[in-house]
């Protein structure tokens, strides 16, 4: 009997003035892409400017999760928020590149450089 998927999880923490998203699971659309959006629309729609996706525990990502971080990426710099990524592995960092988004976004390896790019609390606009 095949097992069931592991489902997405997202845990939020908060860092000097960033919010860093840890996602686990693989971004592969449906309801948990929809979870995603609706977190990160929370914390921008509460005043937050700053938010950093952690995909340490990504190891995969579909059509439909490279549709939102596109959207993302794009619609988050309008609010006057700032988006970016820290550990990407290589197999995602491959469909990033492939759809362009890595061109679009800042990346990290390292989460305390991640926080301090950011800069001081007066940081709005897009990177």
């Amino acid at each position: 009997m095949p097992s069931a998927p592991t489902p997405l999880t997202i845990q939020v923490r908060e860092r000097e003035d960033v919010a860093i998203l840890a996602i686990s699971g693989k971004l592969m659309g449906g309801p948990d892409m929809e979870r995603i959006r609706a977190r990160i629309a929370g914390l921008v729609d509460g005043g937050t400017k700053k938010i950093l996706l952690d995909f340490a525990d990504v190891p995969w990502v579909n059509s439909s999760g490279v549709g939102l971080l596109l959207a993302l990426v794009t619609g988050i710099p309008r609010s006057g928020a700032r988006i970016k990524f820290v550990h990407i592995n290589e197999r995602v960092r491959s469909i990033l590149d492939v759809t362009r988004i890595s061109s679009h976004v800042e990346s990290y390896t390292d989460e305390d450089l991640a926080v301090a790019s950011f800069g001081g609390s007066s940081s709005a606009g897009p990177s």
